[in-house]
């Protein structure tokens, strides 16, 4: 079977790569109104395909790779889709972005799998895939969604050393593992270097429990895991929004009248939302745990 029949698409994949580097220049001096809701730049706009934005053989460490997996990660979801693409002070990437999609369509044949596996042990995949994770946190490659690009890094550098995180991994926990959004090192979501080496240290603990060695190995297990990781990383901002509505609702009950109603909407949520509650306001949660019965 040629290339051209396993992939339909492929006439198109180089102009929609193309596309995705001009409307990351564009975004780049866009100027954004100042009445944003909790996303800032981010928009509702059409879902990206997976299979014709997330293609090549290319390491997670790769500007390239990045930036197919900025641009899926803020697409559509609402609010979401906005502004992608690499900040000011990152403009070598987008070079290098550039320069490895005329590679890429010079060797068509590196479409079919989308990762270089190597083995590695898992501690060493954890630490390689944590580093990279951190490092698109804190120093904010992206224009939006650097949260969520930082861990679509992570589980995709994961996956290229062997590795794959178990069923018992939480995107929206990994999320607020790399906030940090508590630590006093956290200036305006910039983190300074305590604040750098906590979450990460919190983050190799998180995974060190929460990976294994794949079963099955094959190029069509792995196409779907990756995409299934990212599209729940996608979807972070509605649950998101959801627990800071939440949490905004229970402090207006915070008053000593009020317990009893605040008890009533806590008691109303899941246990999904009574845990990411917990990990987003954890002296809040504990205020209303300890009412509990």
């Amino acid at each position: 079977m040629n290339y051209q029949s396993r992939h339909p698409n492929v006439d198109c994949i180089g102009s929609t790569l193309l596309s995705l580097l001009h409307n990351e220049t564009r975004n780049r001096g866009l100027t954004l109104p100042s009445n944003l809701s909790l996303y800032g730049a981010q928009m509702t706009a059409p879902l990206l395909d997976f299979n014709n934005i997330v293609v090549g053989c290319l390491s997670a460490k790769t500007p390239l790779r990045a930036l197919q997996l900025n641009n899926f990660a803020t697409s559509g979801v609402v609010p979401a889709g906005g502004a992608h693409g690499f900040q000011n002070g990152f403009l070598w990437m987008h070079k290098s972005a550039e320069a490895m999609i005329q590679k890429l369509e010079g060797e068509k044949e590196g479409f079919d799998d989308l990762i270089p596996v190597t083995t590695q042990s898992v501690k060493h995949a954890i630490d390689v895939a944590c580093d990279l994770a951190i490092t698109v946190r804190v120093e904010q490659w992206f224009l939006d969604g650097n949260h969520r690009t930082a861990l679509a890094c992570m589980v995709f550098s994961l996956a290229e050393q062997g590795v794959v995180l178990s069923s018992t991994f939480c995107p929206y926990k990994a999320y607020t593992i790399i906030s940090a959004r508590f630590h006093p090192g956290n200036e305006s979501n910039r983190l300074d270097e305590e604040a750098r080496q906590y979450a990460r240290s919190r983050l190799v603990s998180y995974l060190r429990k929460r990976t294994r060695i794949p079963i099955n190995n094959s190029t069509t297990a792995l196409r779907v895991y990756l995409e299934c990781h990212l599209h729940a990383i996608r979807l972070l901002p509605n649950t998101v929004t959801r627990i800071e509505d939440l949490g905004r609702e229970l402090e207006l009950l915070a008053g000593e009248g009020a317990w009893l109603e605040r008890l009533k909407v806590w008691r109303a949520q899941g246990d999904r939302m009574r845990v990411n509650m917990k990990l987003t306001f954890p002296s809040l949660a504990k205020g209303l745990v300890s009412k509990l019965p």
